[in-house]
């Protein structure tokens, strides 16, 4: 008998993460199962939060084919607030079915996104945690692909618009972990 879909992604979790310290939830406003994020303190360095969800993989995403991957996202940051974790499940939640939380996507709050920062955004990349050969998943159900969540200002979106992800990306400014950092400007 093959093992539950949540088993085998426990497993997972628990092989990439290590053991989760909490589990938190946010209700889909489209129905449906609610999106979990499992938290994960001191990973990858001490002093860091990683939130890993479930549930977006339920639902395909716009334009999705049968047989293609689902995604799950990942988010990692400098920081002890666990609602930096808890926005992962909340994009998801608010978005499943109707975006594909595809790189380069980028995702607003009309206010700053944890008591630590005064970030607003999170931009949807590749993931950085985990080697591209682990950060994926097989499941009764299929394969689930991890994309993962960076913090962002708002205004950071006019950098993007006119110079492009590349310039953005890799502006020495862009530290990917960072909920301080003060706003890339080019």
């Amino acid at each position: 008998m093959p093992k539950p879909p949540h088993k085998t992604y426990l497993d997972f979790l628990r092989k990439s993460f290590g053991q989760h310290d909490v589990v938190l939830k946010h209700e889909s406003p489209q129905g449906g199962r609610e999106v979990s994020v499992y938290v994960f303190r001191n990973f990858p360095e001490p002093g860091m939060i990683t939130g890993v969800t479930y549930g977006l993989s339920l639902e395909a995403a716009p334009g999705e084919e049968a047989g293609q991957p689902r995604r799950e996202l990942m988010i990692s940051v400098e920081s002890t607030d666990t609602l930096w974790a808890w926005n992962a499940a909340f994009f998801a939640a608010e978005f499943r079915g109707q975006r594909g939380f595809l790189k380069g996507e980028m995702f607003f709050a009309d206010e700053p996104l944890a008591s630590d920062t005064r970030m607003d955004g999170l931009l949807v990349y590749a993931p950085n945690i985990l080697p591209a050969d682990q950060a994926r998943v097989r499941t009764p159900q299929g394969v689930i692909q991890f994309t993962q969540l960076y913090p962002i200002y708002r205004s950071e979106l006019v950098v993007y618009e006119r110079y492009g992800l590349p310039a953005l990306w890799n502006h020495p400014g862009f530290e990917i972990y960072n909920p301080k950092r003060e706003p890339v400007v080019i």
